[in-house]
């Protein structure tokens, strides 16, 4: 759901409005976004009304302006709706009250009662850069709340899809019966999306909130018609409410569990030891640390930790597994699937049928693990922050690369210091930001860590939002024309003066590199490269499996990277899985 990026329009500047058709009085409303507009000019708002405005009332749960940073939560209504104080402690939120305890939208120049949250991570940039997070609205008879949660503090209860606001704390924002029934000042609600520009409260504060000075138009309808490549950032993108893993096995018991003995793939677990730990528990709960997802499951004992390596996946019975870039025309519904480690045998309480969840890994690269707490044990503890769940602060993000000395492409790479960052990834993150591989991270300049923070968060964010399906990749992405393929097929990536693009490869940390001459330009003496015609014969069957310890990596990392003969153009792209 985004705004037009047109470079110049003579008149409005497309912007989009979602509403519901289906209408609700009293409900939980919860919204689970990884994205929310946001630059000059931008008025976003994810919010609720009711008819013949503003008799039916208006919720906003999540609403601001420009270049905000904090979230601003609002009411308005008819004559009559009060809040009994203006202190946050009073009231029991963690926000703070601007407009007044008057409600009313005709008495108040609309302003109504406002409640502006005190993260910064709450709306607009800080919001994005930390891979989003939940808003939930209760509306009761006892009144009206807003809670916020950032991406690493969901309620467990929100992420299984049962949630308990008793147990959520503070909110944000309240509005108590007491001085403003819910039951006489708000009815059948529909919830709205949508990004307004300029309008009444961005426009009228783009002098007063810095906007004019930090764009150097003087007026916002100006700038909004002038300047289409503004908008990159303005759009909503919403988080599926759930996975496949939560849409099939939660709340439901593992009845059985098949599993095939591989002394590789299970790792310091058998496989019998794996089906025994599990059988007769309830998944209460499916999450991903970097390029590792793990089960929570009910009782005592240990939970299943793993990770795909490159030709990982799941398969329910009945479907197609589930192929990260386009599914091979030799695939197949047999049951049980090839390739397959494990079969979950699943069935919820009113259930007749099991529902089968498989594992499959054809090249053995994955890992499955127990782990007691998989937060606080290898591999998840040892592993850095994810750029997903949670972005670290860009002063402590510069302080991390600062310190160190080996070339940045090293860096991204290592799984202690970004959680999930793979081969291809870290390539693009470089490729934007305009950074070469070979770069130290300790000679970076203020601009390039700037634009490395921005791009290790937006280029994995985007893969994700896609299900890392490569069909559905911007088309100026590296990704897109870095598989060479000899001197018949060139790659068709331009620069911004059409001239065609040079991708060039190098060895950075043991891995293959691409990267755009014209572009990423090295400050000192580099590596030997290559161009598209004598690319590395390696480059399509690098393993992005996480480093295991000791002898086993030595031995079993050098087995997986051995160089072997193509048998055709559709094995030159390595298959894309959701791990950034």
């Amino acid at each position: 759901m985004r705004v037009e990026t047109t470079a110049k329009v003579s008149a409005n500047r497309k912007s989009v409005r979602i509403t519901t058709t289906d209408t609700y009085t009293g409900a939980l409303v919860v919204l689970d976004a990884v994205h929310m507009p946001t630059g000059c000019a931008t008025w976003p708002a994810f919010w609720s009304n009711g008819p013949n405005w503003p008799v039916g009332g208006e919720i906003d749960i999540v609403e601001g302006v420009n270049t905000n940073s904090d979230n601003q939560a609002t009411i308005h209504t008819s004559h009559g709706c009060t809040i009994p104080s203006s202190n946050p402690s009073t009231l029991g939120i963690t926000g703070t009250v601007v407009g007044g305890t008057n409600c009313a939208a005709a008495e108040t120049g609309n302003a109504g009662c406002g409640m502006v949250a005190t993260q910064s991570n709450t709306y607009g940039v800080g919001f994005n850069n930390n891979g989003g997070g939940v808003y939930a609205m209760q509306w009761v008879d006892s009144g009206i709340s807003v809670w916020f949660f950032p991406r690493s503090s969901i309620p467990s209860d929100l992420s299984s899809g049962a949630p308990v606001p008793d147990g959520w704390g503070t909110p944000m924002a309240h509005w108590p019966s007491s001085g403003c029934d819910p039951s006489t000042f708000f009815s059948k609600h529909s919830a709205i999306f949508d990004t307004t520009l300029c309008g009444d409260w961005a426009g009228n504060v783009w002098e007063s909130g810095g906007c004019a000075a930090s764009t150097g138009v003087s007026t916002c309808q100006q700038y909004v018609q002038d300047n289409g490549s503004a908008f990159n950032d303005a759009y909503w993108e919403v988080e599926r409410a759930a996975k496949l893993l939560r849409e099939v096995a939660v709340s439901k018991t593992i009845v059985d569990v098949e599993t095939v003995e591989d002394t590789i793939v299970f790792s310091s677990v058998s496989h019998t030891e794996f089906a025994t730990a599990l059988k007769g528990r309830t998944v209460e709960d499916a999450q991903r640390y970097g390029k590792v997802f793990y089960l929570t499951l009910s009782g005592e004992g240990r939970h299943p930790v793993m990770h795909f390596g490159m030709t990982g996946m799941l398969q329910v019975k009945g479907q197609l597994a589930t192929y990260y870039r386009e599914t091979p025309r030799k695939a197949s519904v047999d049951w049980p699937p090839r390739f397959m480690k494990f079969i979950l045998h699943l069935k919820g309480p009113t259930d007749a049928e099991t529902t089968q969840v498989a594992f499959l890994d054809a090249r053995r690269l994955g890992r499955i693990r127990l782990c007691a707490s998989p937060l606080t044990e290898p591999p998840i503890s040892a592993l850095g922050f994810d750029p997903i769940l949670g972005m670290p602060s860009a002063h402590d993000f510069k302080k991390g690369v600062r310190k160190r000395s080996c070339p940045v492409k090293a860096l991204l790479l290592d799984q202690s210091f970004s959680a999930g960052v793979g081969n291809w990834v870290a390539d693009e993150i470089l490729y934007h930001a305009r950074v070469h591989p070979e770069e130290r991270c300790n000679a970076l300049s203020d601009e390039q860590l700037a634009a490395l923070f921005k791009q290790t968060s937006e280029v994995c964010r985007i893969a994700v939002s896609v299900n890392a399906d490569d069909s559905k990749f911007p088309d100026d992405w590296l990704f897109k024309h870095r598989w060479g393929k000899g001197k018949k097929e060139k790659h068709t990536l331009k620069l911004s003066d059409g001239e065609p693009a040079t991708i060039k490869w190098i060895t950075v940390g043991g891995r293959t590199s691409a990267y755009v001459a014209e572009l990423q330009k090295l400050q000192r003496g580099g590596a030997k490269s290559w161009s598209a015609s004598n690319m590395p014969e390696d480059e399509a069957d690098e393993s992005d499996l996480t480093p295991l310890s000791g002898d086993e990596e030595e031995k079993v990392v050098k087995k997986v990277t051995r160089k072997r003969k193509r048998k055709s153009d559709s094995e030159e792209r390595p298959r894309v899985i959701v791990q950034y």
